[in-house]
């Protein structure tokens, strides 16, 4: 069994499933090695993501989340010690220190996600990693060309901020396990996965997103070193 399979509920719900584990393994290879890698997960619901991150070696992670209830369910739930989850909204949250920000959730809230990202633009420290998942679960009720590839990447520069790499996902699992949330993808959803890396971006429903500060402010950072 999987490390993280102890960790979260997300094991019989492959959609879920793979977003934590490109999740886990990006920041795993991309951290800064023989430092503490600190990763903030911004709507961490019941912990789901951010309690199995904390298996990171040198890892502080901290989950926050508007939803009390789910932050309670969270923190009865979480035994790692490196893990915080809490009450909290990103505005009152001081994220100058995190090296990964984690956003499962914000598309959901087409009307928040604009200055979630320019938060973060404005406050982070100017190499830290976005990375931003769309699952495709609400393509049955919203329009899928809100969410496309070139939208959103049109959308992230005038918040200051560039994708610089998009990871095709999933065609149909999100969509099925939304009308048929009892019917098993497990096998499905590998080959859902495999179709995903043979089509263009606009027939994808699922993408994972890694953004970072507009080259023109790293220059500033590299200068400095």
């Amino acid at each position: 069994m999987n490390q993280i399979d102890r960790y979260t509920e997300y094991v019989n719900w492959p959609c879920e499933y793979e977003r934590l584990q490109w999740l886990y393994a990006t920041i795993s290879k991309q951290r800064k090695k023989g430092r503490v890698v600190r990763i903030l997960e911004v709507g961490c619901g019941k912990g789901n993501v951010a309690i199995p991150l904390g298996l990171i070696n040198f890892s502080e992670v901290k989950g926050i989340d508007v939803q009390e209830e789910q932050v309670r369910i969270g923190n009865e739930r979480n035994s790692l010690r490196n893990v915080t989850i809490s009450s909290e909204k990103l505005v009152d949250c001081s994220i100058y220190k995190y090296d990964f920000i984690v956003l499962t959730q914000v598309m959901e809230d087409l009307d928040a996600y604009k200055n979630v990202l320019s938060y973060i633009e404005k406050n982070a420290n100017p190499l830290v990693e976005i990375q931003l998942t769309i699952t495709g679960n609400r393509l049955t009720n919203r329009p899928q060309n809100l969410f496309s590839v070139k939208r959103l990447k049109k959308e992230v520069l005038e918040c200051g901020l560039e994708v610089f790499e998009v990871k095709r996902v999933y065609v149909f699992s999100p969509i099925i396990a939304k009308l048929f949330p009892r019917l098993p993808l497990r096998r499905f959803s590998k080959i859902d996965h495999f179709l995903a890396q043979l089509l263009p971006n606009f027939l994808v429903s699922s993408h994972y997103y890694r953004i970072r500060k507009k080259r023109s402010h790293l220059k500033v950072v590299w200068r400095a070193w």
